[in-house]
């Protein structure tokens, strides 16, 4: 085990010598060889992908800062922009951004962000609920896939919950354990198609107990300031809601009748030779109820003047 410090020498966690020895083989990639390297990090909400990025991250990067641990578009465009030879983590709340419609929308733009990254020697960390959401573009991009899990373990006598628990897939030259895991990964979701063996991962580490009587996860960009951060983005989401009485939106079949309403209104305006019976042709409604929605559409013009 490798014990990993801060800026002020402080021990703060340990990594598997296995996976130190990886972190310091990108960095080389990174710094020395004029390469970028992207990882996908993917588990359930809570399994403590968070922590086991930023662990990782840090190891590669000790200048890893909130200014890198990006939750949207806006925020990933400036810290790709802004770093050189540095780690950047996308974090769960970014992941649809890396999904395969996002992509599809943005791909000119994403082809002009992996160049970036490429000119800029960075290495992508990309947390995802799932693997199977990123586009293929990422995925045959990835140097390396990690499964982040939680699991349940009797430490002495006593059954804790343990956090990031990893498996770490690699792409090697003459093996390409990502690509073997997405192949996987799809034949589970298939019934009809071939059934393909999970690979080997490269490295596995062992979770982290979480309780009281545990020391807390260490947040290399700091606790207080990724919560925040986190918050603040997810307040973005909520603020549309957020008055006392939200406004309810009107079902869409409301919405079309009103439209409808309107158009045939202007229709009989505009054209006043145009019979009920004639619109009612190119609508395919009934002539009743062209006439019925002609008057509520009048009455409404009325109420509005």
């Amino acid at each position: 085990m490798v014990m990993i410090t801060d800026g002020n020498g402080v021990e703060r966690f340990s990594m598997r010598t296995s996976l130190y020895e990886l972190t310091k083989r990108i960095r080389k990639k990174m710094v020395e060889e004029d390469a970028q390297v992207i990882g996908v990090i993917y588990g359930g909400v809570g399994c403590g992908k968070s922590v086991f990025a930023q662990h990782f991250a840090y190891a590669i990067d000790p200048t890893l800062d909130i200014s890198r641990v990006c939750f949207n578009k806006d925020e990933f465009v400036g810290a790709v922009l802004d770093s050189r030879k540095q780690a950047i983590i996308a974090d769960e709340g970014i992941s649809l951004f890396f999904s395969r419609a996002a992509m599809t929308k943005d791909s000119r733009i994403m082809q002009e962000l992996m160049a970036q990254c490429r000119q800029k020697n960075l290495c992508l960390l990309i947390c995802v609920p799932n693997l199977l959401t990123v586009d293929s573009l990422i995925l045959e991009a990835a140097n390396f896939a990690v499964e982040v899990s939680e699991t349940r373990q009797k430490i002495h006598g006593k059954t804790v919950t343990l956090k990031g628990q990893a498996n770490i897939y690699a792409r090697l030259k003459g093996k390409n354990a990502v690509k073997g895991l997405v192949f996987h990964e799809r034949s589970l979701r298939s019934p009809t198609r071939k059934k393909y063996k999970k690979p080997r991962p490269l490295i596995q580490v062992a979770g982290n107990p979480i309780g009281p009587t545990y020391k807390e996860p260490w947040y290399p960009v700091g606790e207080e300031a990724y919560r925040k951060k986190k918050e603040a983005v997810l307040e973005k989401y909520r603020a549309p809601l957020s008055n006392d009485e939200p406004k309810k939106r009107k079902p869409m079949q409301s919405i079309k009748k009103e439209l409808f309403q309107k158009a045939i209104v202007e229709a009989k305006a505009k054209h006043p030779e145009l019979t009920d019976e004639t619109i009612a042709k190119v609508l395919g409604y009934s002539r009743q109820h062209v006439n019925s929605l002609k008057n509520k559409g009048v009455s409404a013009e009325l109420e509005n003047e």
